[in-house]
C-alpha cells in the first residue's frame, strides 16, 4: 500500500529530524560537576548566619550562640525572662578548640558557628548536658536531690570525678 509506507517513511524522517534538532545523543545532559569540600574549606549559608568548617573527623563543635550578627530581619524574643545580651567568647573558645584539636590529631574537626548569642549577668560557658530547663532552676540543694544529674550526659563523670566535687558543683561549679 503506497499511501501507508509514504505515512511510515514521513513519520521516519520527523523522527529523525528531532533527534538531529536535539543534538543526536540520546544520553542525558551532563550536569555540572560540584566541588566536592574538603576539610578546611569554610562555607556559609545564603545569608551568612551559619557558618561551617569541613572536617574530616568524626567530632562536631558546635558554637550555637556564638554569633555576633543582629540582623534587623529577626525580631528580638520578648518575653518577660530573655535576656537579650550576647555571650562573649563561645565562638572564640570553639574555634581555639578546635584548632588545638587539629594539632593534637592532625584531623580536623567539623565546626559550626550561628547566629544568635545568649547572655548571663554572670559570665558563664554552658553546655547541654539532657537536663531540663525546669531541673536547672532549681537550687543546688534541691537539683542535688532529683536525679537529674544521674541520668544525664555527666553521669559518669558524677561517679569517677577525681577530686569528687559534689555532682551539682560539675554542672555549676566554677571550673
Amino acid at each position: 500500500m503506497p499511501g501507508g509506507r509514504t505515512t511510515r517513511r514521513g513519520l521516519a524522517l520527523c523522527a529523525l529530524g528531532l533527534v538531529i534538532a536535539c543534538g543526536g545523543s540520546t544520553a542525558a545532559p551532563t550536569p555540572p560537576v560540584v566541588p566536592v569540600p574538603k576539610a578546611g574549606d569554610v562555607q556559609a549559608d545564603a545569608n551568612g548566619w551559619v557558618e561551617y568548617t569541613v572536617g574530616d573527623a568524626p567530632l562536631i563543635i558546635s558554637a550555637p550562640h556564638g554569633g555576633l550578627l543582629a540582623p534587623a530581619s529577626l525580631p528580638d524574643r520578648s518575653c518577660a525572662a530573655c535576656i537579650l545580651a550576647g555571650d562573649d567568647n563561645t565562638q572564640d573558645l570553639a574555634r581555639r578548640v578546635a584548632a588545638q584539636f587539629l594539632v593534637r590529631t592532625g584531623k580536623r574537626a567539623h565546626l559550626v558557628i550561628n547566629l544568635h548569642g545568649h547572655g548571663h549577668s554572670i559570665p558563664r560557658l554552658e553546655l547541654g548536658y539532657l537536663i531540663s530547663a525546669a531541673s536547672l532552676r532549681l537550687s543546688d540543694q534541691a537539683l542535688g536531690a532529683t536525679s537529674a544529674i544521674s541520668t544525664s550526659s555527666i553521669a559518669r563523670l558524677a561517679v569517677v570525678a577525681i577530686d569528687q566535687p559534689a555532682p551539682v558543683a560539675l554542672l555549676r561549679g566554677p571550673t
